[in-house]
């Protein structure tokens, strides 16, 4: 393994060295390894390897191709993602495509935040990553929002659930489809603070793009109003939701019970996700609160 990234560093930067290489923690769906790397003048940088899983490579074998696309027009539009450095085609280093990332130094945000002021930064990064509408040059390629919920209802249900399932996908039926009530616009896909990364109390990087889509900018906030209370509680998720309806005022918000809804049907998986029995337990009491909310809404 060491070899294979001493021979990718020689590649990407002749007469570079490979100091070190390590696995970084978090990635469900990529191997992320973290080098650090020194040029020939001296300098050293740090890069990130990002290998998808075999799950999401047989989903989508485009996700490489796609995800280093797209990380080239968020960086250009000012957004803090990973600035993509390579893409590296199958070769005798790997199997399968891999992207090579600039490393953002940060880490994922700790309970000794304040929860308004990460509300506040989480609320005023997304309406940034939302003011990309998704008609703009060079996101054609991303995938609809609307018809990932369509097919995902279709399927099976999610395993590891047992969390109302099926009461979720009746209620997302039965309101399903309507008109978009707002204008189709970059989504991330997966928003949570465990894709975001802090230095000193400021909010410095969104991560796992691999998710992204085009669809109704509420679809992001749904996401994000599930996982926000697994971390940081109910509080953060009204302060998170607060913040960003005082930044997009000008949005339909009739549909916010059925994107919640569309969210906790992907989060109904997690007795899968290999979580301590504690966590899990605690989990699937917020996720259960979350769509009893949501299903009152809706008149459910």
């Amino acid at each position: 393994m060491v070899d294979n990234f001493e021979r990718l560093v020689w590649r990407l930067w002749p007469g570079a060295v490979l100091l070190k290489s390590r696995r970084l923690e978090g990635g469900v769906s990529a191997r992320v390894t973290a080098l650090d790397v020194q040029h020939p003048d001296g300098h050293a940088e740090r890069a990130v390897v990002r290998e998808i899983s075999e799950e999401m490579a047989a989903r989508n074998p485009a996700a490489p191709e796609n995800e280093f696309r797209l990380l080239q027009i968020v960086c250009a539009e000012g957004i803090p993602a990973p600035r993509p450095i390579d893409l590296c085609q199958p070769s005798d280093l790997r199997s399968s495509p891999f992207l090579v990332l600039s490393y953002i130094e940060g880490a994922r945000p700790g309970v000794n935040l304040a929860l308004l002021n990460v509300s506040r930064q989480l609320a005023g990064l997304l309406a940034r990553i939302h003011r990309l509408a998704a008609s703009q040059p060079g996101l054609a390629f991303l995938p609809d929002m609307e018809e990932r919920m369509t097919v995902g209802l279709a399927g099976p249900l999610p395993a590891g659930g047992s969390l109302n399932e099926e009461a979720i996908r009746d209620a997302i039926k039965a309101a399903w489809p309507r008109r978009l009530r707002n204008p189709r616009v970059l989504l991330h896909g997966d928003f949570w603070p465990g894709n975001t990364l802090w230095l000193d109390e400021e909010l410095v990087g969104i991560v796992d793009w691999e998710d992204a889509a085009a669809g109704d900018p509420i679809a992001d906030v749904g996401n994000a109003r599930l996982e926000i209370p697994w971390t940081s509680g109910a509080e953060a998720m009204t302060g998170f939701t607060d913040s960003y309806q005082e930044l997009a005022i000008a949005l339909d918000w009739t549909d916010l019970p059925v994107w919640d809804l569309w969210a906790a049907w992907r989060g109904a998986g997690l007795g899968g996700w290999g979580l301590d029995a504690d966590t899990e337990r605690a989990m699937r009491e917020r996720h259960s609160e979350f769509v009893g909310q949501a299903l009152a809404r809706l008149g459910r």
